[in-house]
């Protein structure tokens, strides 16, 4: 048989390595259930432990205190649903790899700014003197073609920024839509269980189609430069009639 261990607030605070303030805003907020009270003292069991322990996983996949609140309302048998929702919406989209580079590889591959530039977009992380982290593999084989082809790194590098830029803003276009529209009105309705599964189903698809919007609209926006880009190039190349006559006369 076990036995529950009853503990204060600081004992449990130390199994559940949290300060003492922490778990009593916690339950000024309805996170978690009161203590039984002897005279003056709060008395904690086991139970507190496993309830702030599934708050601390929530939290960690990436829920506000609010939405965990409500969640914790609800019957455990939306759990498989969060769990789902937690695991492939907030998992990274992006597949591809890291990878570790010596500093001086870099510096003799790109020149001695190289540090400077490719940080200043997010594409490396510094480890220690010696070594250094490449962030995004993929991107960095983009990197490397393109000053292959002549085009100077910190030009690059400025352009993956604004690219970038742009594409969080476009995005989170996306995200506040969807959250106005689905999101926040099944808050407002107190996250009610039958829902659950729609709204992850929902959300995961939003991550997809997200992606496949961006790609869309990026393959219409190199077609529209390119395009525009081509035409302006060849009316540099006409040679006016003018011209033509003079160089044809004898």
């Amino acid at each position: 048989m076990v036995i529950a261990m009853d503990m204060t607030i600081d004992e449990l605070a130390r199994r559940v390595e949290m300060t003492a303030r922490n778990i009593r805003e916690w339950q000024t907020n309805g996170l978690i259930p009161p203590p039984q009270r002897r005279g003056r003292i709060g008395i904690y069991n086991d139970a507190h432990i496993s309830h702030i322990e599934r708050i601390k996983s929530l939290r960690s996949q990436g829920f506000p205190l609010d939405v965990i609140r409500r969640i914790l309302e609800q019957s455990g048998d939306s759990a498989p649903e969060v769990r789902r929702l937690a695991s492939e919406v907030l998992s990274p989209a992006n597949l591809t790899g890291s990878m570790e580079m010596k500093r001086a590889d870099l510096a003799e591959q790109f020149g001695a700014d190289a540090e400077r530039n490719l940080a200043d977009c997010g594409l490396i992380d510094l480890v220690d003197d010696e070594l250094l982290i490449i962030t995004d593999t993929r991107t960095f084989d983009y990197v490397e073609k393109l000053a292959a082809i002549g085009l100077p790194l910190d030009k690059i590098a400025r352009a993956l920024t604004h690219m970038a830029d742009h594409q969080i803003a476009s995005m989170q276009a996306l995200v506040d839509l969807y959250r106005d529209e689905i999101w926040e009105p099944f808050l407002h309705a107190g996250l009610p269980i039958d829902d659950w599964p729609a709204i992850a189903d929902k959300t995961i698809q939003l991550r997809s189609l997200g992606i496949g919007l961006g790609m869309q609209a990026f393959r219409r926006a190199i077609d529209n430069v390119a395009g525009r880009i081509a035409t302006e190039e060849a009316t540099k190349m006409d040679v006016p009639r003018s011209a033509r006559k003079r160089r044809s006369a004898p």
